[in-house]
């Protein structure tokens, strides 16, 4: 099977890096200090990323909530479109529904 095209693959890093920016803005908002982020390219040619924070204790549920859902928000608001999401928070582990857009 072929990876992904050139632009496939262009597109696939500057989404990973935009959704981890956002995980980044958020926490950092919160007074969180960045330990570091980095992107990876998996096995197909596609990128994903992760991020490491420092002082992430303790934390209340509801910033964890925010920081976990922060990488999709902040795709959504690159394509300019609206979100609408169910997604489960890892560390709280709440359901967290969010609405982004007029």
């Amino acid at each position: 099977m072929m990876g992904p095209r050139p632009l496939e693959q262009i597109r696939s890093r500057r989404r990973a890096a935009i959704h981890e920016a956002g995980h980044v803005m958020i926490a950092r908002l919160f007074g969180y200090t960045l330990a570091s982020a980095w992107l990876i390219r998996d096995d197909d040619a596609y990128w994903t990323g992760r991020v490491q924070l420092r002082n992430m204790i303790p934390i209340n549920a509801a910033q964890s909530r925010m920081i976990g859902v922060a990488g999709a928000v902040a795709e959504a608001c690159w394509d300019d479109r609206f979100w609408d999401v169910e997604s489960v928070d890892w560390e709280a582990r709440k359901p967290c529904r969010t609405r982004i857009g007029p």
